[in-house]
């Protein structure tokens, strides 16, 4: 799962950046254009929310276990639904209810959380973000970039 959320955001900065490259000589005000068309891909996303049916481990936790089985049945049958409503309703009942903060600094988890802390700063501070920001500067400095208008606005305001 991890690996397909990196392909799908690697993807679509690929198609970002086509797109905008698609856009790079129709003048000044093509930034406009390559700005406003992420509104597409957002307004296509939020509109297949509004379908998403409601988790059925809620529904069974809030006492909707009826729904709950509606759901399930809709994605992989009666036998599927039963099986995972008996599955939920098993993890339910052993599951601790209440937490507090303070089960965070815990010996077994304090670590954990170091590491995904610092390797979520790290990637800020050396990953692609750093890239995507002085692309231009970069194309330019190997000379596939000659001021052109995709580059101009860039390398103006770097």
């Amino acid at each position: 799962m991890v690996a397909l959320n990196q392909l799908t955001v690697v993807t679509g900065i690929l198609v970002t950046n086509l797109v905008n490259y698609s856009f790079a000589n129709y003048g000044e005000d093509a930034w406009r254009w390559m700005f406003g068309l992420g509104v597409v891909p957002s307004a296509l996303f939020f509109l297949g929310a509004l379908g998403l049916p409601e988790s059925p481990r809620w529904l069974v936790k809030v006492g909707k276990k009826e729904a709950a089985l509606k759901i399930l049945k809709r994605f992989g049958g009666v036998v599927f639904a039963n099986q995972s409503l008996s599955q939920i309703e098993s993890t339910l009942s052993n599951s601790v209810q209440k937490t507090t903060y303070s089960e965070l600094f815990k010996k077994g988890i304090f670590p954990a959380i170091l590491i995904g802390i610092g390797l979520a700063v790290f990637q800020q501070l050396s990953g692609i973000n750093t890239v995507f920001n002085y692309a231009p500067k970069i194309f330019q400095s190997i000379g596939a970039c000659r001021m052109t208008s995709y580059c101009k606005p860039y390398l103006l305001a770097a």
